[in-house]
């Protein structure tokens, strides 16, 4: 069965208003919680218009989900390839997590496509943790030798 395709901005808008319902939270608090416009958010569950980087970044870690999610058409039975290339125009960084469940010829076919792949930052993890970067204990590893990185 051939099903017609979604523009980007109604299969974000869909996937916000799931997340939406899933959560249990009102508009006004995630809002509130994210420091996001409240007719700016209205918007964006409408469809009528699609939220800036920063804003899924924000999204994402409130909701607990990647960014690729929201691009995600979740009604759409296609094979992954099909639904991470869909969105080819909108966002060409993927977090590299993905890498999990796509096959290498899927792979080969997002790099060609032109996608990068983005792992968190020391900055992500150590905010994520919830504590604080300690060093750990320096130790003497002898002399240098040669070419050594440090």
């Amino acid at each position: 069965m051939d099903y017609p395709a979604k523009s980007i901005r109604m299969i974000v808008s869909g996937n916000i208003n799931r997340l939406l319902s899933e959560s249990k939270k009102t508009r006004h608090q995630i809002c509130d919680d994210l420091g996001i416009k409240y007719t700016t958010f209205c918007d964006w569950i409408k469809g009528n218009s699609s939220p800036k980087l920063e804003s899924l970044e924000a999204m994402s870690s409130y909701f607990g989900v990647e960014i690729g999610d929201f691009f995600v058409d979740f009604d759409d039975p296609g094979d992954i390839s099909k639904r991470l290339s869909s969105y080819a125009a909108h966002a060409m960084t993927l977090d590299v997590s993905i890498l999990d469940s796509i096959t290498d010829d899927q792979f080969r076919e997002l790099i060609n496509k032109g996608f990068s792949f983005r792992h968190k930052s020391l900055e992500e993890y150590i905010r994520e943790s919830g504590r604080k970067l300690v060093a750990s204990p320096e130790y003497a590893w002898g002399s240098p030798v040669g070419d050594e990185l440090w």
